[in-house]
């Protein structure tokens, strides 16, 4: 059993294809869990010059940040032939809490990018929601706790909200391409149909039209009625 995360394509074929790379000393039946998010395309190369060699390599992408690997947190999206999943499934428990198997080659790349598309759109809406509360002049702590109980809550707003109120950003990760985890494959880039007003098709699926003029939009005034000048009788 071979396993990787790298940082690209580039370090991937290195890795497998390469001079000294695993290829070249790759025993028959044995199984490269591949947990890199990269274009599934080029990952597929690479898998069928390992199956020529008479092993085979999954799609099994982890997510989740750093943090929260150590506590078990980090879902696993393994992918590819079914055999060769149930023959890690021991490596795949170990290494993250839950992982899940998501289907034919490919899959496991397409559910991460369903999950770091829900992540960047929760991360910036919790930290609007504390911009707008800080404006308002709440109390952010009980934002904090009531917002956590009611349906507005996600695990995001719950887990960032303490650094997003103490305004303490997280330290950049080295080798890290920001867009790279919320850039779709190509298969994944087919335009979408979607009514709302505010979206329009792009390249890479939809995108909100205010997006980009957001950060120059005038701020969000908090007005609190008049009491009423009117007296009774």
């Amino acid at each position: 059993m071979l396993l990787s995360i790298l940082p690209g394509i580039a370090e991937v074929r290195e890795v497998v294809l390469g001079l000294n790379g695993t290829l070249q000393e790759l025993r028959p039946g044995t199984v490269h869990i591949e947990m890199s998010t990269i274009d599934v395309e080029e990952e597929a190369e690479a898998r069928d010059r390992v199956q020529e060699a008479g092993g085979d390599l999954l799609d099994a992408p982890i997510s989740g940040s750093p943090s929260m690997v150590g506590p078990r947190m980090a879902t696993t999206f393994a992918s590819g032939a079914p055999e060769s999943i149930d023959a890690v499934t021991d490596v795949l428990t170990a290494i993250s809490g839950p992982w899940v198997k998501a289907g034919a080659f490919g899959q496991g790349a397409h559910f991460t990018y369903i999950a770091n598309l829900l992540l960047a759109v929760h991360t910036v809406a919790a930290a609007e929601a504390f911009a707008l509360a800080r404006r308002c002049g709440l109390d952010l702590e009980l934002v904090q706790r009531t917002i956590d109980e009611s349906i507005g809550g996600s695990m995001v707003f719950r887990r960032f909200g303490p650094r997003m109120r103490a305004r303490e950003g997280e330290p950049p990760r080295a080798h890290r391409d920001p867009a790279r985890d919320h850039r779709p494959d190509r298969r994944a880039r087919a335009p979408l149909r979607c009514p709302h007003p505010d979206v329009r098709r792009g390249p890479a699926g939809v995108r909100p039209t205010g997006a980009r003029c957001g950060c120059r939009a005038r701020p969000p005034r908090c007005r609190t009625p008049a009491p009423s000048s009117g007296g009774s009788g």
